[in-house]
């Protein structure tokens, strides 16, 4: 398997951490799986608590605790399977370190303790968003137009809102403090925007005022639910519009709906007035087509696309093509051909770049039986994943690197990697990540001596990608 501004990109770096954790070898799998309702006791190889006791069973956190739905609500079981915290939420995620969890309950949201008391409530009207940080802030956000930051008083610290057309920063009392100049700029005049003169990817999240922009940020946001709505919008707004049609194809590519996909991709190409935009459209094509298999469709369409790239001396685009074409040699067999075309790319990426060529690399040494090598190029890849926030890229690349484990024997280190790899995946929408996934765990059971388990996962992994049309 193979492979998002000023303002707002600076206060994600500042308040959001990420970190991938290390190596487990202490102990995996853990007691109790959760799947079909129920828990799953791999040493005994029986169910501890059976299936379809609840709607829907989920993980259990570090401190033992593990939420569950139950008609239609949610709570929380020990493990012995007691439910300790009822089943009356609307929402409710998984414990964090600090023994909080993010819970809704008749549309206010919050923080419960491990009693189920709510010891931090959001201010109205705003939606919680995932845990805290270790710096003690969590993002909030209202709607689509409004968010900001609290701290663990559930205090607003800092608000991002729009005025006037831009996004604008404020503090607790409501007071501008980013852009100094709001006043001047309210009273200037609007920019108008010719959109079909507008280069892909252009598009700035502080001046976001339709939906091609729309669709961009969500992109970025990686976001790909609401990325697909609004480029729907944007393509029926201005339906001959090449960023329009792209975004809108992008999108359908990043959740794993490779149909759809090549259709918006082919219309951006029908629209396409520049040689940038239409190298960009065929690598975009190119990699669809590989995604569903069809790989002298995919090398056409890459090929062409690293013509104009080199005509128009974008080194940056070179080296994304090379990294395709390396990807549909390795699909194809010629792996040797692939490592070259790899090493091509390696040498004109920027650090952040690099991460896909490591996790590709690694995938040729895996397919070459190489896997001490596999694991060391996945490594490199997640800690540059990481370090920039690319949920999907670290979901892909921790996918991989449990596979890489399962096929060394650590079946420790392939368990942790591939639940928390589908996890990421199931987070950012893409479905096709979501069934590679599932697949590799079928595999993970195969070999751990579960032919049952193995089954329903593989089944499962057949059953997403047959809807998404990638089942070859």
């Amino acid at each position: 398997m193979k492979n998002i501004v000023t303002a707002l990109l600076l206060l994600t770096v500042a308040f959001t951490t990420f970190t991938a954790s290390a190596d487990q070898t202490k102990s995996s799998p853990p007691r109790w799986i959760a799947v079909d309702g129920g828990y799953y006791h791999p040493a005994k190889k029986d169910f501890a608590i059976p299936q379809n006791s609840f709607e829907r069973t989920f993980d259990f956190a570090a401190n033992g605790l593990a939420r569950v739905e139950l008609n239609g609500k949610y709570g929380y079981i020990n493990q012995k399977g007691k439910l300790v915290i009822p089943a009356r939420f609307d929402f409710a995620g998984d414990f964090a370190a600090n023994g909080l969890a993010l819970v809704s309950l008749n549309g206010k949201w919050g923080y419960i303790n491990q009693k189920g008391e709510m010891v931090i409530v959001i201010p109205d009207s705003f939606k919680g968003e995932g845990d805290f940080n270790t710096n003690g802030f969590v993002y909030v956000s209202l709607g689509d137009k409004r968010w900001g930051y609290i701290n663990q008083k559930g205090k607003i610290v800092l608000m991002g809102d729009y005025m006037c057309g831009i996004t604008v920063l404020k503090d607790d009392t409501g007071r501008v403090i980013w852009p100094k100049d709001i006043k001047r700029i309210c009273n200037s005049q609007p920019i108008k925007r010719i959109y079909n003169s507008k280069p892909i990817g252009a598009y700035s999240f502080a001046n976001a005022q339709n939906p091609i922009d729309e669709c961009f940020n969500y992109l970025a946001a990686q976001d790909y639910q609401d990325a697909i709505a609004a480029g729907q919008q944007a393509v029926s707004l201005y339906p001959n519009n090449v960023s329009a049609n792209f975004c809108l194809g992008k999108a359908y590519y990043q959740t794993g709906q490779f149909d759809l996909a090549l259709d918006s991709l082919k219309k951006a190409a029908m629209y396409a007035t520049t040689k940038q935009d239409l190298a960009v459209v065929y690598n975009w094509l190119g990699m669809t087509y590989g995604r569903k298999g069809n790989l002298d469709n995919a090398l056409f369409y890459c090929e062409k696309s690293l013509k104009l790239i080199i005509e128009l001396g974008d080194k940056k685009g070179e080296a994304a093509d090379l990294n395709n074409i390396a990807e549909i040699f390795q699909d194809k067999g010629e792996l040797n051909k692939a490592l070259s075309y790899l090493e091509k790319s390696l040498n004109l990426n920027s650090e952040k770049g690099k991460a896909t060529v490591y996790n590709n690399i690694a995938l040729v040494y895996d397919d070459k039986g190489e896997y001490a090598k596999a694991v060391s190029y996945y490594k490199k890849a997640l800690a540059i994943y990481t370090r920039y926030g690319n949920y999907n890229g670290s979901g892909i690349d921790m996918l991989n690197l449990g596979n890489a484990y399962r096929e060394m024997k650590d079946f420790n280190n392939a368990y942790y990697y591939l639940q928390e790899g589908v996890k990421m995946e199931k987070k950012v929408g893409d479905k096709y990540g979501e069934a590679t996934g599932y697949k590799y765990l079928g595999w993970y059971f195969r070999d751990t001596g579960d032919n049952k388990l193995a089954k329903d996962y593989l089944t499962k992994a057949y059953t997403i990608l047959k809807s998404i049309g990638a089942e070859k």
